[in-house]
């Protein structure tokens, strides 16, 4: 980087630190209301396991990983937090559902797996649930946003575009057909092959917003795949339903999605992952569609005009961190967790491309 690029970085860095003060009398104020609800509103009723387990949830940055936490201690059970060194601030660990955090090396370091195992004895764990960071699977997050069609105009203009692609053995690249129509992102969780949590939204490259939707055809796939493989574990498929109504399956990865965040007031969630027999459990009927307030914030500040558009999304929905029994997170997130990284980037002049409220992170160049 020149003096220049890292300036640039800088400047960048110190006005989104200035844009992220700003909202914080505004955070405190929905912070202390929530908790003032909290305090005289009764907890959503919650079935009771049978017996009480030891939990451990990786990814504990992710906002899918709170939500499954709260589950599980709402449900009675013992849940651990475990999460990298360079999101040691999340404002998750400071949840009231979380028993115990822990500091775990990279999903890419040789002692990732070893480091797990030590948690699993020292803590009596009995169940692992991998929200995981997308790291531990190959993973770019910026040419993962790239679509680009082939072949471009002539030969030669393709083989260029493919000579500049990260492609080596250690980041083989998949040459996929090229499918248009309607996109959709699912979470199944899978016990013996049958599916018991299940949900299905539509899909955008960069989500934001989850939204119920019924898709049978959709479902009907998943099941068939479970069933016939005889998994057990989270399949967190993409689709596109094609003009024609083909269902195609273009994506799978191995852990929870950010879908599970549509289950805060699911009274089974917890037995979904822990016990045989729950049924296919989808979100209520009586849930709203999730969002994160300070994505929608900033949508507004980029958008003027989408402000009545946004502010309806707000009005209809459900903020995914903002919990009146355990408002912390939805405070400490942005204002220690983002700030904590905004001050490293800083330091380090580093650049970034955007801020993900969603996943608790900078998305940065050759970044995690």
């Amino acid at each position: 980087m020149t003096s220049r690029d890292r300036l640039t970085a800088r400047l960048r860095t110190v006005g989104m630190l200035g844009l992220l003060t700003a909202t914080l009398p505004i955070d405190l104020a929905i912070t202390g209301a929530a908790a003032a609800v909290g305090a005289v509103r009764p907890r959503p009723a919650v079935t009771p396991s049978v017996r009480r387990r030891t939990v451990l949830v990786s990814g504990g940055k992710m906002t899918k990983a709170l939500a499954l936490a709260r589950a599980f201690h709402r449900a009675g059970h013992r849940v651990v937090l475990a999460e990298t060194a360079r999101y040691r601030w999340t404002g998750h660990r400071f949840s009231n559902c979380v028993d115990a955090f822990r500091i775990v090396p990279a999903p890419d370091d040789p002692g990732y797996v070893d480091a797990l195992a030590a948690i699993v004895d020292e803590e009596g764990v009995d169940m692992y649930v991998p929200v995981c960071s997308p790291l531990s699977i190959p993973y770019d997050p910026i040419h993962r946003l790239d679509l680009t069609t082939l072949p471009l105009d002539g030969p030669e203009a393709t083989a260029a575009h493919v000579r500049s692609l990260p492609i080596s053995e250690d980041t083989p690249w998949v040459l996929q057909e090229f499918v248009e129509g309607e996109e959709y992102c699912t979470h199944g969780t899978v016990r013996n092959g049958i599916l018991q949590v299940w949900a299905c939204c539509r899909s955008s490259p960069s989500q934001l917003n989850y939204e119920m939707v019924d898709r049978p055809d959709i479902e009907k796939w998943v099941r068939t795949y479970a069933e016939a493989l005889g998994l057990t574990g989270q399949v967190s498929f993409d689709f596109i339903v094609d003009d024609e109504g083909r269902t195609v399956a273009i994506e799978c990865n191995p852990r929870t999605h950010s879908a599970i965040t549509m289950f805060y007031n699911h009274p089974d969630l917890a037995r979904g992952y822990l016990e045989d027999g729950t049924g296919v459990l989808v979100p209520l009927a009586d849930s709203r569609p999730t969002f994160w307030w300070h994505m929608e914030l900033w949508r507004m500040v980029r958008r003027p005009r989408c402000v009545a558009e946004r502010l309806a999304v707000v009005l209809r929905g459900r903020e995914a961190l903002l919990d009146p029994h355990d408002p912390l997170p939805f405070l400490l997130v942005p204002h220690l967790e983002i700030a904590s990284l905004l001050v490293g980037a800083l330091v380090r002049a580093t650049p970034w491309i955007k801020i993900d409220i969603n996943i608790g992170k900078l998305v940065e160049p050759a970044g995690d």
